[in-house]
C-alpha cells in the first residue's frame, strides 16, 4: 500500500486500532487511509470522532441511554446542532477543522468521504486537473480507488472472464453457421 510517508503510515494504523471495522470493511478502509493523512491528522489531532469524517461537519457527539419495549435499555448516538451550526435548508455547516485545511487537502477529504459514504464527489475531471499537478496526491487519490474497488476488482474480473467465454461462443457459432450455410450451398 502507498503511503505518503512514514507519519501516513503510523497514522493509519493507529486509527485501524480506532476503527478494526477497516480490516474487514473497503469503506472503512478507505476513510481511515484519508484521515491517516498527515496534513488531515494533524489538524483533528487524531480525534475522528465516532464516524471517520464526524469532524468535518459542525454540530457536538451525544450518547444516551433510552429504553425499548421490553425495559431493556440500549445506547443510542446523535449529533446535536446548536444555532449556526445548520445553513437555512438544515445541512450541517463545515467545521473549523475542516476549513483550517488547505484546498487540495479539502479535495482529499470529500473524495476519501464520498468513497466513504457514496456522497457525491467532486466531478472526476477536476480531480484529475487538480491532482496531475500533484504526482505524491495522485498517488494518493489512486490508492484511496484501489482500496474502495478490492470488492470490484473480483467482479470485474469475472466480467472479463464472461466477455472472454462470449467471444468464444460467439467464433463458434461463426463458424457454425458458416458451415452450415457452406452445407446448405452445395
Amino acid at each position: 500500500m502507498y503511503f505518503f510517508n512514514n507519519e501516513h503510515e503510523e497514522n493509519y494504523k493507529r486509527l485501524l486500532l480506532k476503527f478494526p471495522k477497516a480490516e474487514s470493511d473497503r469503506e472503512y478502509q478507505v476513510a481511515v487511509y484519508c484521515v491517516a493523512f498527515p496534513n488531515i491528522y494533524g489538524v483533528i489531532n487524531g480525534e475522528t470522532g465516532r464516524y471517520p469524517f464526524i469532524w468535518m461537519r459542525r454540530g457536538k457527539e451525544v450518547e444516551y441511554t433510552e429504553v425499548d419495549d421490553n425495559g431493556e435499555e440500549y445506547s443510542v448516538w446523535d449529533i446535536k446542532y446548536q444555532d449556526g451550526d445548520c445553513d437555512g435548508k438544515g445541512n450541517p455547516k463545515l467545521s473549523d477543522l475542516y476549513l483550517q485545511l488547505n484546498d487540495i487537502d479539502r479535495l482529499l477529504v470529500q473524495i476519501g468521504e464520498g468513497l466513504y459514504n457514496g456522497n457525491s464527489t467532486p466531478i472526476l475531471y477536476d480531480i484529475a486537473v487538480v491532482f496531475s499537478h500533484q504526482n505524491r496526491y495522485w498517488k494518493l487519490f489512486d490508492q484511496m480507488i484501489q482500496i474502495r474497488r478490492g470488492d470490484i476488482e473480483k467482479a470485474i474480473e469475472k466480467e472479463i472472464e464472461f466477455e472472454k467465454q462470449f467471444e468464444i461462443m460467439r467464433k463458434s457459432r461463426k463458424k457454425i453457421n458458416g458451415f452450415t450455410q457452406e452445407v446448405q450451398n452445395s
